[in-house]
């Protein structure tokens, strides 16, 4: 079969993934956040974005007693959030307004704590977990705010209060965060002298005090990337390489998982075109057709063989019970390939580069798929949970440098 024809027939394995992809991205990825006013709702979505201190998305200004417009804004051109104090506004009407704006349901919805339980939270989560319940799925991340203010056994004492007030599942995750740095009255204090220092910024100027806003992120990633809308959030974080290592390690996360379940081929080559999709949306602002998304494609392995063998061992899997040895196999074969080529349409994006086929490109993918094969090749069976998480694959990543 020629060049031609391969790309033809990718193509057209493509239209059934692309249907239903591409309803997906013309309308919008909506995400609620709900949490009592300063309980660092804004804070928290600076930091989830990656903003720099300097060039918040989100106003830290609210204090307890303020009131502020309920409304979903726009950010950027395809993402809506809904930051609210719920359905404890102090004004009524916001509360009702809170109401009306979620009858519609919302992809995701965000849940901040600070502090002691409260009762008052339940309402809330209530409505959260209704509104963003889609197939059975219930998209809710559960926040506990401003962690940095408490020992570790204080911490494990409150979120054992909040899971009974709370009534979470056993599987439902706190996660920990603290956002501290965006406002301008935030300052690390000396604990001996009482002195007051600035916060310290990173190379992007974002508070080094951020910490485990990434594992929610992570998961927030995930769900978009199942639902075909991480583009639109990745588009909105501030750095786009960062970003874009987010779309790649989800994709890679989502290929291990799904070569644990039956008709992996079709999945992984979903996987695949969607991770391409959402770089090509991140860079150009605008969805590739899947023409080009195959092209792209049938590009990277042609050399080595690897594309096809990646494709092979996926079909394979899809009709093979679970065995262990022969899913961890798969892994190191698809993965890495799979890695490889997104990293390297993400390197030739940003540089604004076409994406064709070249000795030169053949031979740095032919480097990259090797070193992630080797890297994959020394994690044992038992961490397949491991391998199953973004973050894994983010850190493994971060190692792979393109010479192109």
């Amino acid at each position: 079969m020629t060049s031609n024809e391969n790309q033809k027939k990718l193509a057209e394995d493509l239209d059934k993934v692309f249907a239903e992809y591409d309803s997906k991205t013309h309308g919008y990825l909506d995400i609620a956040v709900i949490g009592e006013v300063s309980s660092g709702k804004s804070s928290f979505l600076n930091a989830l974005f990656d903003c720099p201190k300097s060039e918040p998305k989100f106003s830290v200004s609210a204090r307890a007693g303020e009131t502020k417009v309920v409304k979903f804004e726009l950010i950027g051109s395809h993402l809506r959030i809904l930051d609210t104090p719920g359905l404890q506004d102090t004004d009524k009407t916001n509360s009702e307004k809170t109401k009306n704006l979620l009858n519609n349901g919302v992809d995701i919805g965000i849940l901040i704590l600070q502090g002691a339980a409260t009762e008052s939270q339940r309402a809330n989560l209530d409505l959260l977990k209704e509104k963003t319940n889609k197939n059975g799925t219930e998209n809710f991340f559960v926040v506990l705010n401003k962690v940095d203010q408490h020992s570790k056994e204080i911490l494990q004492q409150i979120k054992i209060q909040w899971r009974e007030v709370l009534n979470l599942d056993p599987n439902t995750q706190i996660y920990e965060v603290s956002c501290k740095g965006y406002d301008d009255k935030d300052k690390l204090i000396d604990p001996i002298t009482s002195e007051e220092m600035d916060i310290p910024l990173d190379e992007f100027g974002i508070p080094k005090t951020i910490r485990g806003v990434q594992d929610v992120k992570d998961e927030i990633f995930k769900v978009c990337f199942s639902n075909g809308k991480i583009a639109f959030i990745a588009n909105a974080v501030s750095q786009k390489q960062p970003a874009a290592m987010g779309i790649i390690a989800t994709a890679c996360a989502a290929s291990v998982g799904a070569i644990l379940v039956p008709g992996t081929a079709l999945i992984i080559g979903a996987t695949q075109a969607t991770a391409i999709s959402s770089l090509f949306f991140l860079y150009k602002g605008s969805f590739p057709d899947k023409t080009e998304v195959a092209r792209i494609m049938s590009v990277f392995g042609k050399g080595t063989g690897l594309g096809l063998g990646a494709v092979t061992a996926s079909f394979v899997m899809s009709f093979l019970p679970p065995t262990g040895v022969l899913e961890l196999s798969s892994i190191m074969i698809i993965v890495p390939y799979m890695s490889a080529s997104l990293l390297l349409v993400n390197f030739l994006l940003s540089k604004g580069m076409e994406i064709k086929n070249s000795d030169t490109l053949d031979h740095e993918f032919e480097r990259v798929n090797k070193k992630l094969i080797k890297a994959v090749a020394t994690v044992n069976f038992l961490d397949i949970p491991k391998i199953s998480k973004a973050d894994f694959w983010r850190k493994l990543l971060a190692n792979v440098q393109i010479t192109l």
